[in-house]
């Protein structure tokens, strides 16, 4: 039981890392539906990582801490570059 835990949580943390990692390709090229969708799929991101959380207990694993680190490097790159695009996106509706 607890090694079928590990599975789903390690599972759902790669899960999430590639859809940050295809975020942010996705706004290398900042266009307004570009942004939209990448909003959205945020929140899916977030949703995973709520559900992770709320469920607690995370089992000691290097594998796992290896792929949170990850995410949290991902992340924080990504929050700058939707800054960027935003900027971006907000520049064009002023002109």
């Amino acid at each position: 039981m607890q090694q079928e835990r590990q599975e789903l949580i390690l599972d759902s943390c790669r899960s999430v890392e590639a859809k940050i990692d295809e975020i942010a390709r996705r706004l290398l090229d900042p266009k307004p539906e570009a942004i939209d969708r990448c909003h959205n799929e945020l929140q899916q991101v977030a949703v995973v990582l709520r559900h992770l959380v709320s469920e607690g207990g995370f089992p000691r694993n290097s594998a796992l801490s290896s792929i949170l680190s990850g995410i949290r490097r991902s992340a924080q790159t990504l929050r700058i570059q939707a800054e960027c695009a935003s900027n971006l996106c907000s520049g064009w509706l002023l002109s």
